[in-house]
């Protein structure tokens, strides 16, 4: 299957990458967005190979168990990965499918 690049959608991205900003990315089901996530995920690691990225797709068989729990738990469970990622300045992508 061929892969769609979400040009217009990346670079809105990539301008915003460095801002202290929760990027929100949203869309109905099937959309696109977590192909666009994966694809800034690469663009991220293409421009700087040493880049931290973090990325949690709740709808994989590895993240469910985070479904089940409360927003503290998430909360600690990301915080827990941050901090093992310390002092290296972190990408946080974060896939929550409702």
């Amino acid at each position: 299957m061929q892969k769609i690049i979400r040009k217009t959608e990346l670079a809105k991205l990539l301008v915003l990458k460095d801002k202290n900003l929760i990027k929100i990315v949203t869309g109905v089901r099937r959309a696109g967005k977590s192909t666009l996530l994966l694809q800034f995920q690469d663009l991220l690691k293409a421009e700087n190979p040493n880049v931290s990225v973090i990325s949690i797709n709740m709808d994989l068989p590895d993240f469910r168990f985070l479904a089940e729990k409360n927003w503290k738990e998430i909360y600690d469970y990301i915080k827990n990965l941050l901090q093992a990622n310390q002092p290296t300045p972190t990408v946080l992508l974060l896939n929550i499918c409702v």
